[in-house]
């Protein structure tokens, strides 16, 4: 560092010194060097230099301590710099469990998450602009249809935005997406039943608009079956047909494979099944799901799971990198009985 010819400012000298500490050459708790080889060293006033550790201390960067010394104080840190917000859907029965995941990760890097239940319309917007008004960092959104997409630009561009998992908006924004790959998800779960010899395969899934995740899941499905030719399938969804006629259903067209679009929308299959004791799973029909949720877990589902973990730890890298960022997740099928892997 070239010593300074000529400094009658102060303030100059304090931001030099305050960017010394900031690159680590003066680590939290250690002391600076005295004033008076500060000013040798860089050939200006004591009295300069006297002022600007004074401007330092002002600004909670240094301490001095009467006789002792300047010591240099732990940073600290700005709350809305290390905030980020959420809004999802918490209803971890039916969707990918981000409420749980969201937090504790994002905890373990020293962030503050606050999560705003995106199905709650009425308050989600008023409360969502009080949590604004303190500048976190980002605003993670899973961008499911019911979401008010018209408040986007409102925010725009005073937050950083990050849309996971989904993205069922018309409108494209400046913002980071890390989306799950819903039509890959479909196509995989279609081609594993084919592969285990399954030529009669219903579909359960939610109402399908075009956009929705689960019209990307129905042409994945469609895409593995035109590969193999298959033509004869069920589709069920959740407007048309209550659980009842979907049973009905399964009992006059006898499937030997179901696809659910959501673990939760089979288990009344499955139910009917286990007393029924004339049909045998996977034997007589084999059955894959799709979020691979707490569902697939209790009723040893073979399911396509979101890879959330790896969903949120793309959307840090985003928040870290500061850089608009488009990544597709890549579906992972978790084999149990209900399809095992042959």
């Amino acid at each position: 560092m070239e010593k300074f010819k000529t400094i009658t400012k102060f303030q100059r000298v304090a931001d030099f010194l305050e960017n010394e500490i900031r690159k680590g050459l003066y680590s939290p708790d250690t002391k600076l060097p005295s004033e008076r080889y500060i000013a040798e060293k860089y050939n200006i006033s004591h009295m300069t230099v006297n002022k600007a550790i004074a401007t330092l201390e002002s600004r909670k960067i240094v301490k001095r301590i009467h006789g002792n010394g300047t010591y240099v104080l732990k940073p600290k840190i700005n709350i809305a710099t290390k905030t980020i917000g959420a809004i999802i859907d918490t209803e971890t029965i039916l969707h990918a469990p981000f409420s749980h995941i969201l937090p504790h990760f994002f905890q373990s890097k020293g962030y503050l998450t606050t999560i705003f239940d995106i199905s709650q319309q009425i308050t989600l917007k008023r409360t969502l602009s009080l949590f604004l008004q303190d500048a976190p960092k980002s605003l993670l959104i899973d961008g499911y249809s019911i979401f008010p997409f018209s408040i986007i630009n409102e925010l725009l561009p005073k937050i950083e935005i990050i849309f996971i998992n989904r993205f069922e908006g018309t409108k494209k924004y400046k913002a980071s997406y890390v989306l799950y790959d819903y039509k890959r998800a479909g196509y995989m779960a279609a081609k594993q039943l084919i592969k285990t010899g399954r030529k009669k395969i219903m579909i359960i899934s939610f109402t399908i608009q075009p956009g929705w995740t689960s019209d990307l899941f129905f042409q994945g499905c469609k895409k593995a079956f035109e590969e193999k030719n298959i033509k004869k399938f069920i589709y069920m969804d959740d407007v048309k047909n209550t659980e009842e006629e979907i049973i009905r259903e399964f009992k006059k067209e006898k499937p030997d494979g179901i696809i659910s679009f959501g673990d939760s929308r089979v288990i009344p299959i499955i139910n009917y099944i286990n007393k029924n004791h004339t049909i045998k799973i996977p034997e007589d029909v084999a059955i894959i799901g799709c979020q691979n949720s707490p569902w697939a877990i209790a009723y040893n589902m073979t399911s396509i799971s979101l890879q959330e973990e790896v969903m949120i730890e793309k959307a840090y890298e985003c928040i870290e990198s500061r850089k608009r960022k488009k990544i597709i997740i890549e579906p992972k099928i978790v084999f149990r009985n209900s399809c095992p892997n042959e």
